[in-house]
């Protein structure tokens, strides 16, 4: 049996019964009208009924959220859902955040969609540590085609993104302000020259190590096209919570000498692995 919702319905309650192709224990197959009361666009439940028992009613179209991109959200922020049967034909899809139950749904925009993914930007007015439901429709049924995403979000303060990650996260890296400078920082006892000759191998891992001590930074490497050149170990360490960045969109060019297969040795002091860098190997827009 099926119902094509408009959406005013009061109660859920089949309309006609459809015909059966084929059945058994397990499953039915019945075809679906092809006259004027099925519109495309339109919400679809079916019920089976055995004998005096009617099952509950099961949704053929509407939208279900299976995953959300992030378990966290900012005031504002970007994010995606996908699942299935996002966007209909003709409908205009929904997205509402939904706080406590003393709180009005908050309405997202939608920025762009499609039956498997929806782009949507957070209610400007999230708050931090509300945990939100998200419900999601495609527009068609009202208030019977809207449901509930199994996963939810945490609402996070506003916050700089310092290297426009636009993840909730992104706004972890406070470290930002903290920044070496390779050619001219002062806390550096050795410079680098950025000149195409000089060895900036030293320096250039003292800035990183020195970043890494003090809890993170960024360290800029100014225009200029930087020698890496060593005979143990390998180019350059990176450590955690340190950024490579070039300074205003210009990018350096850093290359390495070429050495023989050497041992890369880790933090613990072992080996852990071996490495052949080949000659002027580039890379830029660090």
């Amino acid at each position: 049996m099926v119902y094509c919702f408009k959406g005013s319905e009061k109660k859920l309650q089949p309309e006609r019964q459809l015909e059966t192709v084929s059945q058994s224990d397990q499953y039915l197959a019945a075809l679906m009208p092809s006259d004027s009361t099925t519109k495309e666009g339109d919400l679809v439940a079916i019920w089976v009924k055995n004998g005096a028992a009617l099952s509950k009613p099961v949704f053929l179209n509407r939208a279900r959220a299976v995953t959300l991109e992030y378990n966290e959200i900012m005031p504002g922020q970007p994010f995606r859902i996908f699942g299935r049967n996002l966007t209909l034909p003709g409908r205009e899809s929904i997205v509402r955040f939904e706080g406590s139950e003393k709180q009005k749904a908050l309405l997202a925009k939608v920025v762009e969609g499609g039956p498997y993914v929806l782009t949507v930007l957070a209610p400007a007015t999230v708050k931090p540590g509300v945990r939100y439901n998200i419900r999601v429709s495609n527009g068609a049924g009202k208030e019977w085609g809207e449901s509930i995403a199994e996963e939810t979000l945490l609402g996070r303060a506003a916050a700089p993104d310092p290297f426009a990650l636009r993840v909730p996260w992104g706004t972890d890296f406070t470290f930002y302000k903290n920044s070496y400078n390779v050619k001219t920082d002062p806390r550096l006892s050795v410079k680098a020259k950025g000149d195409g000759s000089a060895n900036d191998r030293e320096a250039i891992q003292m800035a990183i190590d020195l970043a890494h001590k003090a809890g993170g930074g960024v360290v800029y490497l100014p225009e200029g096209t930087y020698q890496l050149k060593f005979t143990s170990g390998s180019g350059l360490a990176m450590q955690s919570r340190v950024v490579l960045k070039e300074t205003d969109g210009i990018k350096p060019i850093c290359s390495t000498a070429l050495v023989p297969l050497l041992p890369i040795p880790n933090r613990s002091g072992k080996a852990a692995g071996r490495m052949l860098q080949p000659k002027a190997s580039l890379f830029c827009g660090l």
